[in-house]
């Protein structure tokens, strides 16, 4: 069993190197799929695969440019409810018109630009600029960027994969991933736990004594504390994503 408390948190060359990996395969997913596919509806309320899909290359051209970030921004602010949510719905509207085929293209095109873009952030800036985040509250741009973006484009794999019926490719990288999410999660609900996660990205994982037994895959782990599903007890402590 591997105590949490050993798990370290993920760094910036880290985190481009799993980023790099999740967006390639989601890139590699949306070549796979059908047109009828791009239709199917997802387990984000209100959002079909091809908006999905249209939020994750969204965020990627907001990393690669980031005044087309703050031009998007200001639209966000400009409408009701939290702010990262109204930013998720201007990147879906604005691909609305665009075809499936065109989305994918430019999603695998704008991977690699974003993440050089991303590589030379200056640290002051990934340090001073901390904005607030639905979950996790007030943040570094550093962890937004080294973290929350590699888990959204696993989680957004994850949602097309069920809409399509197709089997969710994961192997030690997702299982890094994983364990970084459930590091963050014992630690927003601090009780003392054994959670045992099966499946390729699986392990076992433990915090104190005498608390909860919980056993699930590894992947329906990430749904839950992603706000998917119905995750009773400590599963339904949410995390970042």
């Amino acid at each position: 069993m591997i105590d949490v408390a050993t798990v370290g948190p993920i760094r910036r060359g880290e985190g481009l190197r799993l980023s790099r990996v999740q967006y390639a395969r989601f890139a590699d997913l949306l070549d796979a799929l059908s047109p009828e596919e791009w239709a199917a509806p997802t387990d984000c309320a209100g959002w079909d695969v091809k908006a999905v899909a249209s939020h994750v290359l969204g965020s990627l051209e907001d990393i690669r440019k980031p005044h087309g970030f703050v031009r998007r921004y200001q639209l966000a602010r400009k409408e009701d409810g939290d702010w990262l949510d109204a930013l998720n719905a201007v990147q879906v509207r604005e691909h609305a018109a665009w075809e499936p085929g065109r989305i994918a293209a430019e999603l695998r095109a704008v991977v690699k630009p974003a993440l050089r873009m991303r590589a030379r952030t200056p640290l002051l800036l990934r340090t001073v600029v901390r904005p607030t985040l639905p979950v996790a509250g007030r943040v570094p741009l550093s962890w937004i960027a080294d973290v929350v973006y590699t888990r959204d484009t696993f989680l957004h794999r994850v949602d097309v994969c069920r809409a399509t019926g197709r089997e969710v490719v994961v192997d030690d990288v997702e299982r890094r991933v994983i364990a970084d999410i459930v590091r963050e999660w014992a630690g927003r609900h601090g009780a003392p736990f054994v959670l045992r996660l099966t499946g390729p990205a699986g392990a076992t994982y433990g915090s104190g004594t005498g608390g909860a037994e919980i056993a699930c895959d590894a992947v329906d782990f990430a749904r839950y504390v992603g706000g998917r599903g119905n995750p009773e007890g400590l599963l339904a402590t949410p995390v970042q994503y």
